[in-house]
């Protein structure tokens, strides 16, 4: 829509897509996490290091999802629109999910419990915001029109980001607690 912008953009983009995998990576099996492994914390028998395996192949779906995205050309504007409004429920989630951990460190005693219950309001935001982007009025009217999942590259494409980033949001919601 911006020529002049579209090549920084795209490259911006795909930089910051190839940071997040050396970070994912580096966070899931990288020195620390081998020496925590070899410490004895493995996904097997420490609640955490199972939730923080499962959380991480979670996000490392959707980042799977969002670099393939960047290759697939010919999405509508809507579903483009979609695209991003779903990514900007999922760092809402993420954002509370954030705030709740800081909180439950215990390190600012007198914002710790608005900390801890502004990331939750957040996490529960943000899937209230993911369920109207995906049966909303909008998400509707393009289903009768014929952008179907079954039928539409990029609604099938949509349906499955969704997909992906609402198991992020589950995990998220169900997080341990890190006292």
């Amino acid at each position: 829509m911006v020529a002049s912008l579209d090549e920084l953009t795209i490259n911006h983009g795909k930089m910051m897509l190839k940071n997040a995998r050396t970070t994912m990576n580096d966070t899931l099996s990288g020195d620390t996490m081998m020496k925590m492994h070899s410490s004895g914390m493995s996904p097997s028998d420490n609640l955490m290091m199972k939730y923080t395996h499962e959380l991480g192949e979670a996000q490392m779906k959707v980042l799977d999802m969002l670099e393939k995205h960047t290759h697939m050309k010919g999405h509508s504007m809507d579903v483009h629109h979609q695209h991003v409004l779903l990514n900007h429920a999922l760092k809402m989630a993420l954002e509370g999910a954030d705030m709740r951990m800081m909180g439950e460190m215990g390190m600012a005693s007198s914002v710790d419990k608005d900390s801890i219950s502004h990331g939750k309001t957040m996490i529960k935001n943000a899937r209230s915001f993911w369920n109207e982007i995906m049966s909303g009025d909008a998400m509707m009217k393009m289903h009768g029109e014929g952008m179907d999942p079954s039928s539409h590259a990029g609604m099938k494409f949509t349906h499955e980001l969704a997909e992906s980033q609402l198991k992020v949001m589950d995990l998220l919601e169900k997080m341990p607690s890190v006292k």
